[in-house]
């Protein structure tokens, strides 16, 4: 199948990106409002994804000893300084 025969949805992340960097203007912006909504609705739009069928993955279950024990001893924890 060619990505043209298959269905298009919105691609979330970018959505969900672009509404959490817009949400001050449009709630506070009443003029530019249409303007921005315009925006949203041609970015949402143009980053479509196709609708693969049948590609779930199948996800184990981790026990929460299995979580413990890697959140404690193998994760790597990692810091970030301050230092300049």
């Amino acid at each position: 199948m060619s990505e043209n025969h298959l269905n298009k949805k919105i691609n979330k992340a970018v959505s969900f990106n672009a509404i959490k960097n817009m949400v001050f203007e449009l709630f506070y912006n009443q003029g530019l409002q249409e303007e921005l909504l315009e925006q949203l609705t041609n970015l949402f739009t143009q980053n479509t994804v196709a609708q693969r069928i049948n590609r779930k993955v199948v996800r184990t279950n981790v026990s929460d000893t299995q979580s413990l024990n890697f959140q404690k001893r193998k994760r790597k924890h990692v810091f970030k300084h301050g230092f300049s």
